[in-house]
């Protein structure tokens, strides 16, 4: 994809009520400022299958693969690897 935001979401930004279903696909090479620099959940539904989430950069914040903020993530069959600042690199709810 190679998308980039000044702050969040540099794939994939999902804000309140938003509802996303992705299938077989690679979220790849993006950035973001902030958190999910490949995919930010805010408040919204994802449901993910056979996706890659990798090579995904971002410059603070959390989940540089993927964020979860008070949503509803469902991931059957999915991997993030290889996504910076190695602190929750993969996936992350910062929520708790």
């Amino acid at each position: 994809m190679g998308n980039d935001a000044d702050q969040d979401g540099g794939g994939l930004l999902l804000t309140s009520g938003a509802d996303l279903t992705l299938g077989q696909a690679v979220i790849l090479g993006n950035h973001a400022g902030a958190s999910g620099s490949g995919l930010l959940a805010d408040s919204a539904t994802a449901t993910l299958s056979g996706v890659t989430v990798t090579d995904n950069t971002g410059d603070g914040g959390d989940g540089h693969g993927v964020t979860s903020a008070g949503a509803t993530l469902t991931l059957d069959h999915c991997n993030a690897w290889g996504n910076s600042p190695a602190d929750y690199s993969g996936l992350a709810d910062p929520t708790g």
